[in-house]
């Protein structure tokens, strides 16, 4: 399945193995700490560049497969091939961990 977010989203695939999840019958996915505010993930898809003022794309300064802490509070999670995925804005990036084209993680 192709997935593009909007302009200026990225999804980002939170770090954590399936089973430290739990999938509802519906699909819902409920995690052991619903208070934890900040994620640790993967960037797997990106929408085109925001537009400035003067319908000038600015730039993204994270990449595909780069991966990132982020705020992920009262962000949207859907369930994709039974993991979750957060849709997110570059202003949610708290940090850069490592580089898609660095080959580490």
């Amino acid at each position: 399945m192709q997935i593009k977010p909007s302009r200026g989203i990225l999804l980002v695939k939170p770090k954590k193995t399936k089973e430290e999840q739990q999938l509802t019958e519906s699909g819902i996915i409920l995690e052991e700490k619903e208070t934890e505010k900040i994620s640790e993930g993967v960037i797997v898809a990106m929408g085109e560049p925001k537009l400035s003022k003067t319908q000038v794309e600015l730039p993204y300064e994270v990449a595909m497969g780069d991966t990132v802490m982020f705020n992920r509070y009262g962000r949207e999670a859907i369930a994709i091939g039974g993991f979750e995925h957060r849709f997110i804005t570059e202003e949610d990036v708290l940090l850069i961990l490592s580089t898609g084209d660095s080959g580490q993680e």
